[in-house]
């Protein structure tokens, strides 16, 4: 078996069959409580089973079966149209958001942004998949971009943008149970929205500037990228601090 086969194999299990359908299984249960939206689980079925399915075929046609390759795109094609019928109905059957949150909500806009890059990193991936002709290795580093920092990543802060100060202000409360005075932090949003659109803008900077690196030979856009991704970071690393600061302060939020 050539070692490529193998690197292969690993890498389509570790982002696929690890990450991917972990993100996908988890979003299931969270994204109806950020987007809001009334709960469903129906295409949920349908994606933890071809995705993981999906995967292995994939990897094996890597290994030892090139001629599963085909099978393994139907599955996984399958499977990622199955979220996004789900994805779908979760922003047709809208909720009213909490009152305290202001829209447009940057958090929301940012998970959004990730399927859209989940999508076009999974048409990618099966255009190079189904292709007998080697990728380039530059439209493979867009397929990592669009599918690791794109769609991962995105969908981690964009989440974490509604997850971190809802953990934060049950510890407050858990702190100040005695006094009965209410924690600084807000339950449902970070503390500053500008950071928030600093972060999401960072995040479709980089985005952007790696995915255009195909077809060219310069530097330059990805060290725009990487200068875009530390601003993204630092907004998210200042907002979190800021909220963990509210946290501990006994002053009402405003």
């Amino acid at each position: 078996m050539p070692r490529a086969g193998f690197v292969a194999a690993h890498a389509h299990l570790a982002a696929l069959g690890f990450a991917v359908t972990m993100a996908i299984g988890i979003g299931h249960r969270l994204l109806p409580m950020f987007l809001p939206a009334a709960p469903r689980s129906e295409s949920l079925i349908w994606t933890t089973l071809l995705v993981p399915i999906g995967t292995l075929a994939l990897a094996l046609a890597s290994l030892v079966a090139p001629g599963l390759a085909l099978v393994a795109i139907g599955l996984l094609g399958a499977g990622l149209a199955a979220f996004f019928v789900g994805v779908v109905r979760l922003l047709r059957d809208h909720r009213p958001p909490p009152r305290d949150l202001v829209r447009p909500d940057p958090g929301k806009i940012q998970i959004l942004l990730a399927v859209a890059c989940l999508f076009a990193a999974a048409g990618l991936g099966i255009a190079m998949a189904g292709s007998s002709v080697p990728a380039a290795p530059r439209l493979t580093l867009v397929y990592a971009v669009l599918g690791l920092l794109g769609f991962l990543g995105q969908l981690i802060v964009g989440i974490g943008a509604r997850l971190f100060p809802t953990f934060l202000w049950a510890h407050a409360w858990r702190v100040t149970a005695e006094t009965g005075t209410p924690p600084a932090v807000s339950p449902v949003r970070m503390p500053s929205r500008l950071l928030l659109w600093v972060g999401l803008g960072g995040f479709a900077g980089a985005i952007a500037a790696l995915s255009s690196t195909v077809g060219t030979t310069h530097l330059a856009w990805i060290r725009v990228g990487g200068v875009s991704l530390v601003l993204a970071a630092a907004a998210l690393f200042a907002n979190l601090a800021s909220c963990w600061r509210r946290a501990g302060s006994r002053q009402s939020p405003g």
